[in-house]
């Protein structure tokens, strides 16, 4: 917002490299400066050992974190993704003030919303397809996000090609330059039987795509290098009423985006398991696939989406804002 032709407040949403600079410019200009914290910038640039095996010095580690850590110190308001991230953290000294997640994807457009139905959204100029083609007769399992091997979308494809659903297509929609190395094996049988497809879909009708498909797979697992600390994606399934397979993993703050009855009802266990060995990777493929057959019980996956779109019901852009305003005013 602009103030007498200066900055009133300036909203950063991801802390690092910008936050120490916008920090620093703060007294000078005097506006407000809200960081949002959302995965590595809080749980990593914080940590001198992530620091010092990322620059490849750990001399000036301890340096760069201390540069950094005074960002959120001279903030009005540290806005974490999860409890867990906040939790992260803390425990490396830097001080939060309320969770924050990424608002849902939904429509923001003017006058009413457009009333979307498969066949509408399949039909959409926007939409690419990468790999095979959307079955609109079809229920969808969605899986959304970057395509990089963090999201393990190799493994949802596995899981969904051992669940063996009838009457379902596996629907992975993103942006990334790892589809090369992740069409093979069961997304390439799949694709070849009409059970999946990759698709880009722009930003406009990515809420649409929520809205339309049946159900969410969610597959990003814990590693040395990444931790979801709250995907928008999950967050967007649940405001949308759909039932999440999701895994329950030792860290990250996935399931917080979901209502307990789905957690209980659709999540596998992953801790403990390598997903990266054979075994491991086994393992978790049945027990996702053993969560993924629970869709084929539709009053469950009902009450599962209900539940969820109750839980992500303050995920929208007006509530998550109306309370960052309303912090901000506190403050």
């Amino acid at each position: 917002m602009e103030r007498q032709g200066g900055i009133d407040r300036v909203f950063l949403p991801y802390a690092f490299p910008l936050a120490p600079l916008l920090a620093a410019l703060k007294e000078k200009y005097g506006y407000r400066l809200a960081l949002f914290l959302r995965g590595g910038d809080g749980y990593q640039w914080p940590d001198p050992r992530w620091v010092a095996e990322t620059l490849g010095d750990a001399g000036h580690a301890q340096q760069v974190c201390g540069l950094y850590k005074e960002s959120p110190a001279a903030a009005d308001l540290v806005g974490v993704a999860s409890k867990w991230l906040g939790d992260v953290v803390a425990g490396h000294g830097v001080r939060r003030h309320a969770v924050v997640e990424s608002p849902a994807a939904m429509w923001l457009g003017a006058g009413p919303e457009p009333s979307w139905d498969k066949a509408r959204f399949s039909a959409d100029p926007g939409v690419v397809r990468r790999l095979g083609n959307l079955d609109v007769s079809k229920k969808w399992v969605l899986s959304a996000g970057r395509i990089h091997p963090d999201k393990h979308l190799d493994l949802a494809a596995d899981i969904f090609a051992s669940a063996g659903l009838d009457g379902w297509q596996l629907v992975l929609s993103g942006v990334g330059t790892g589809l090369d190395g992740l069409a093979t094996g069961s997304l390439a049988e799949l694709v070849a039987k009409g059970s999946a497809c990759v698709l880009e879909v722009p930003p406009r009708i990515v809420h649409a795509l929520f809205q339309v498909s049946d159900a969410y797979l969610q597959t990003s697992l814990p590693s040395a290098t990444f931790v979801d600390a709250r995907p928008s994606s999950v967050t967007s399934a649940a405001f949308h009423g759909k039932p999440v397979v999701l895994p329950i993993a030792a860290a990250g703050g996935v399931a917080e985006s979901v209502a307990p009855e789905n957690l209980r009802e659709f999540g596998f266990d992953v801790r403990g398991l390598d997903p990266t060995g054979p075994d491991g990777r086994a393992e978790t493929v049945r027990r996702g696939a053993a969560a993924l057959r629970g869709l084929e019980d539709p009053a469950l996956a009902a009450r599962a989406g209900a539940a969820n779109a109750r839980h992500a019901s303050g995920s929208s852009v007006d509530a998550v804002f109306d309370r960052v305003w309303a912090r901000l005013g506190e403050l």
